[in-house]
């Protein structure tokens, strides 16, 4: 992920989102913007021979940032604050990689509270980082299933 993000930022370009379809839950603005299409864009120009290598990409990135929110729930559970904070950053650079904005924003905001300020809003930021998830994962998945995503357009 760390050479993806290297080469991602060589290829970037102004950012360009998606909004969330008509999502039902409330922790997650409707305007908020999920995913970065042309991060999205870039790692598919590294396909090169691998036509696949976008799909691996993101879906082990859903693997991982699941075990990631498992692990951080488990450790806000039992007031681990600084392991719920190690968590946060490796699923705010798994995030970045794959351009999930909204992901990225939350584990960011988590990441500048203190240990007191976690204690307070741990629990809502956890949810946050749930449903923006699970919607991202959604707003991905429309994605890639798109023909367009092929272009960049």
């Amino acid at each position: 992920l760390d050479s993806i993000a290297r080469l991602a930022v060589t290829h970037s370009r102004e950012p360009d989102t998606t909004k969330p379809a008509n999502t039902s839950k409330p922790a997650i603005p409707e305007d908020a913007l999920l995913i970065n299409e042309k991060t999205l864009y870039q790692l598919k120009l590294l396909d090169g021979e691998n036509d696949n290598f976008l799909e691996t990409v993101i879906q082990g990135f859903f693997l991982e940032a699941e075990q990631i929110l498992e692990a951080m729930q488990a450790a806000l559970l039992k007031r681990e604050y600084s392991t719920f904070k190690e968590l946060a950053h490796a699923l705010k650079g798994s995030s970045g990689n794959v351009g999930a904005e909204s992901l990225f924003r939350i584990c960011s905001e988590i990441l500048r509270l203190k240990h007191s300020d976690l204690q307070t809003s741990g629990d809502k930021l956890f949810i946050d980082a749930q449903d923006s998830f699970g919607a991202t994962k959604i707003a991905i998945t429309r994605y890639l299933e798109a023909p367009r995503h092929a272009t960049g357009s």
